[in-house]
C-alpha cells in the first residue's frame, strides 16, 4: 500500500507540472493573410491594381474607401504569426510579409480635371527591411517596429511625441493647437484626428516602394494657329516623373506625425493630346509635339515636391480632411475608416487596421488626404509541439507510471 500511495502521489505531481509548463511550452500560432490597401485622396490607388471602381458598400474589408475601391484588390501578404500573450493577442508581423511586383500599370484619371494619367513600375515591399532603408531616412530605422499591441500609443517608440490615444493634428500645427484652415506655414490646409479603439490597439508598419513612375497632367492651355485661333483651345500637357521611389517609405503607418517628401520631376509641355474610347477609356494613346519658345527652345514645367505626413495603425476611427482645387474652386475633400478587430482571446480571427496622412505639394500649392487600410485573418494552426519543460516533465511521468506498473507486477506476483 506505501508503494502503491507513493506511486499515485508521484504520478500526480508530474501531472500538475505537465499541465502547467504546457502553456509555456506549446505556443499558438496562426497562418496570417492579408491585403494592404493605400488610397491617394478619393480616387488614387497604391498600387493602381486595375484602377479604380465603384463601390457603394463603405465596406473596408475589400478595400472600399469613400465611393471606389481598386480593381483587384490591394498588396497581398502572408505569414506564420505567433501571439505573445492573450486578449488582445499582441503580434509582430515579421519583414517581407507584403509584397507585389506586377510590372507597368497604367490607369485614367477622369476625375481629376488637371490629372490624366498615372503610370506605374512599382515594386512594393513591407515590413521594410530595416537595412534597405538605409540612411536616407534615419528616423525610419530607429522608429519602425512592425509590432501591434493595446495602449501602443504610449509604449510604440514610432509613436514618440503622441500625447494621448485621441487626438487631431495639422500640418506645421501639430497636435492641440490643431483648428481647421489655420495651419501654418501659409496655403497647407488639412486635418488628421484619431479616435482609438477598444484597447487602443494599433501599431507602427511602413511599405517601400521601389520602381518608377509618371503623372501626365494638364499644364495650361494655347490658342490653336489662324484659322481657328480663338474658337478652340488647345491643351498642354506634361509627363512629370515620380522621383525618389525607394529611398523613403510611404509615410501611412510609420509612426505619428512621420515627415517625408517625394519629388516630381521637371517635364517638357507638349501642345495637345489623344485618350481612348470604350475599353480603357481614357488612357493616353498620343499627345502633339513639344511647346517651344520665341527661340525655338522645349518650354519646361518645372518639377514639385509632395510633402507628407503620416500617422500609425489603430482599430479605431480616423478621419482626413484637405482644402483641395477643383478647377479654380477650393473644394474639400474627407476619407474617412473605422477599424475593427474581431479575434478571439488567443488571437485568431480578423482584425482590420487603418492609417491616415496628409500631404502638400509645395510649387501647386495642392493639399491632398490620405489613407491605409490593412485587413489581415489569422487561422489557428494549432499548437507548436515542444520537448522544452513541458516535453520532458510529460517524459518523466510516462517513465514513473511504466515503473510504477512494473513494480506492482513484482509485488502482486509474491503475494
Amino acid at each position: 500500500m506505501i508503494v502503491k500511495s507513493s506511486l499515485r502521489l508521484m504520478a500526480g505531481a508530474l501531472l500538475v507540472l505537465s499541465l502547467a509548463l504546457a502553456g509555456t511550452a506549446n505556443a499558438k500560432s496562426f497562418t496570417m493573410s492579408g491585403q494592404w490597401y493605400m488610397n491617394r485622396g478619393p480616387l488614387i490607388d497604391i498600387p493602381i491594381n486595375g484602377g479604380p471602381e465603384l463601390c457603394l458598400s463603405g465596406n473596408i474589408q475589400n478595400g472600399c474607401v469613400g465611393v471606389f475601391r481598386a480593381r483587384n484588390g490591394g498588396i497581398p501578404g502572408g505569414a506564420v504569426i505567433t501571439p505573445t500573450n492573450i486578449g488582445p493577442a499582441n503580434f509582430v508581423i515579421p519583414p517581407h510579409a507584403f509584397g507585389q511586383a506586377l510590372g507597368s500599370q497604367r490607369v485614367a484619371v477622369a476625375i481629376i480635371p488637371t490629372v490624366v494619367q498615372l503610370v506605374t513600375s512599382f515594386v512594393y515591399n513591407g515590413p521594410a527591411d530595416f537595412t534597405q532603408a538605409g540612411a536616407a531616412v534615419p528616423t525610419f530605422t530607429a522608429n519602425q517596429v512592425a509590432k501591434f499591441r493595446k495602449n501602443a500609443w504610449s509604449k510604440d517608440p514610432g509613436q514618440a511625441g503622441r500625447s494621448a490615444p485621441n487626438f487631431a493634428w495639422c500640418p506645421g500645427v501639430g497636435g492641440p493647437a490643431c483648428i481647421p484652415g489655420l495651419a501654418t506655414p501659409v496655403g497647407v490646409d488639412g486635418i488628421v484626428t484619431y479616435v482609438s479603439g477598444a484597447n487602443a490597439f494599433g501599431g507602427t508598419m511602413a511599405m517601400i516602394i521601389a520602381g518608377t513612375g509618371a503623372t501626365s497632367i494638364v499644364g495650361g492651355q494655347i490658342s490653336p494657329p489662324t484659322p481657328l485661333a480663338g474658337t478652340v483651345m488647345i491643351p498642354l500637357l506634361a509627363h512629370l516623373p515620380i522621383m525618389g521611389a525607394g529611398t523613403n517609405p510611404q509615410v501611412g503607418g510609420v509612426g505619428y506625425a512621420f515627415r517625408n517628401t517625394v519629388m516630381l520631376g521637371s517635364a517638357p509641355l507638349l501642345i495637345g493630346f489623344m485618350t481612348s474610347l470604350g475599353t480603357g477609356a481614357g488612357l493616353l494613346t498620343s499627345t502633339g509635339p513639344p511647346l517651344t519658345d520665341g527661340g525655338g527652345n522645349p518650354v519646361i514645367i518645372p518639377g514639385d515636391t509632395n510633402v507628407n505626413w503620416g500617422f500609425p495603425w489603430t482599430t479605431g476611427t480616423i478621419s482626413v480632411m484637405n482644402t483641395e482645387m477643383s478647377g479654380t474652386m477650393n473644394q474639400t475633400g474627407t476619407l474617412t475608416a473605422m477599424g475593427s478587430d474581431s479575434r478571439n482571446a488567443a488571437g485568431g480571427g480578423r482584425i482590420t487596421l487603418v492609417a491616415g496622412g496628409t500631404s502638400n505639394r509645395t510649387t501647386s500649392g495642392l493639399d491632398f488626404e490620405a489613407l491605409e487600410v490593412l485587413v489581415l485573418d489569422f487561422a489557428d494552426i494549432g499548437a507548436v509541439p515542444s520537448m522544452g519543460p513541458a516535453g520532458l516533465a510529460t517524459v518523466g511521468l510516462l517513465m514513473a507510471l511504466s515503473a510504477g506498473y512494473a513494480i506492482r507486477g513484482r509485488f502482486a506476483s509474491k503475494k
